[in-house]
């Protein structure tokens, strides 16, 4: 990171745009190419991360103790395009299983917003932080021109899996490597 003032900069220039605006360029249209071979490679290059798109958020209590009361961090990754996705009906829906002759076929791989963590401290749980940083995401995701959003919530998280199900993911096949302790979670990001 010998560039941190840039990356500093540029994550202050985001928050300043407000949640529907961005200073970087829309991904709509990047695009990176699906490595040939086996399943290994194309969870390799799933996960990686792309490097200028990202923003890590840190609220503290507004009170006089000013601790720190939630987080969050969103990145972006790359998934195989179209795979995840149905678009027969009126709302875009997740796939829930995708198998490598369909990866193989989509020939690319698209930008997908990541969440890498959510975390609320105890006492302000249900106070709706997560519910907040989460809508926060999505919109800059929106603005980052990505159709869709990620993250993987481990499998006896159930409190956490019934959260986001509520707020519209779903459980889909896991091409970013995590192994089955995890689910891979998707939603759909209307404009």
């Amino acid at each position: 990171f010998s560039d941190w003032n840039n990356y500093e900069a540029c994550a202050l220039q985001e928050l300043e745009a407000g949640p529907k605006g961005t200073v970087l360029e829309s991904l709509s249209e990047d695009r990176a190419e699906l490595p040939e071979g086996e399943a290994r490679e194309v969870v390799l290059e799933c996960g990686k991360m792309i490097d200028s798109y990202g923003l890590s958020l840190i609220i503290r209590d507004p009170g006089e103790s000013k601790e720190l009361i939630s987080a969050s961090v969103l990145r972006v990754k790359r998934l195989p395009e179209g795979c995840h996705i149905s678009d027969d009906m009126e709302e875009p829906s997740v796939q829930c299983t995708v198998d490598l002759e369909v990866v193989l076929e989509a020939g690319a791989l698209e930008a997908v917003a990541y969440i890498e963590s959510i975390a609320v401290s105890r006492p302000w749980r249900g106070a709706g932080l997560a519910s907040r940083l989460l809508n926060f995401m999505e919109d800059k995701a929106r603005a980052w021109g990505l159709r869709l959003i990620a993250l993987h919530v481990h499998r006896d998280n159930w409190s956490a899996l019934r959260f986001y199900e509520k707020k519209g993911f779903e459980v889909t096949s896991d091409w970013l490597g995590w192994g089955d302790k995890f689910f891979l979670l998707l939603k759909p990001l209307e404009n």
